[in-house]
Protein backbone atom coordinates (compact mmCIF):
# COMPACT_ATOMS: atom_id res chain seq x y z
CA UNK A 1 0.00 0.00 0.00
CA UNK A 2 0.97 3.42 -0.74
CA UNK A 3 0.91 5.92 1.98
CA UNK A 4 1.65 9.86 1.27
CA UNK A 5 4.32 9.81 3.85
CA UNK A 6 6.23 7.40 1.96
CA UNK A 7 8.54 8.88 -0.64
CA UNK A 8 6.71 7.14 -3.53
CA UNK A 9 3.29 8.43 -2.59
CA UNK A 10 5.12 11.79 -2.55
CA UNK A 11 5.86 11.03 -5.93
CA UNK A 12 2.40 9.88 -7.12
CA UNK A 13 0.88 13.26 -5.14
CA UNK A 14 3.65 15.89 -7.67
CA UNK A 15 3.05 13.87 -10.41
CA UNK A 16 -0.46 14.55 -10.37
CA UNK A 17 -0.21 17.52 -9.17
CA UNK A 18 1.81 19.08 -12.06
CA UNK A 19 -0.46 17.28 -14.56
CA UNK A 20 -3.44 19.00 -14.03
CA UNK A 21 -1.26 22.32 -13.76
CA UNK A 22 -0.21 21.14 -17.15
CA UNK A 23 -3.40 19.98 -18.69
CA UNK A 24 -5.17 23.35 -17.28
CA UNK A 25 -2.24 25.77 -18.97
CA UNK A 26 -2.04 23.88 -22.00
CA UNK A 27 -6.07 24.33 -22.43
CA UNK A 28 -6.71 27.91 -20.79
CA UNK A 29 -6.99 29.54 -24.63
CA UNK A 30 -9.54 27.27 -25.32
CA UNK A 31 -11.29 27.61 -22.24
CA UNK A 32 -11.11 31.34 -22.22
CA UNK A 33 -11.92 31.74 -25.51
CA UNK A 34 -15.07 30.03 -24.92
CA UNK A 35 -16.19 31.91 -21.68
CA UNK A 36 -15.65 35.23 -23.15
CA UNK A 37 -16.76 34.13 -27.06
CA UNK A 38 -14.15 35.59 -28.51
CA UNK A 39 -12.65 34.35 -31.86
CA UNK A 40 -9.09 33.63 -32.52
CA UNK A 41 -7.12 34.69 -35.74
CA UNK A 42 -4.07 33.80 -37.76
CA UNK A 43 -2.84 36.71 -39.99
CA UNK A 44 -1.07 34.62 -42.53
CA UNK A 45 0.51 36.32 -45.47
Amino acid sequence: MVTASSGRGMAHVALIALSVVLGVGMSWSHFSRRLSGQADTDVVE
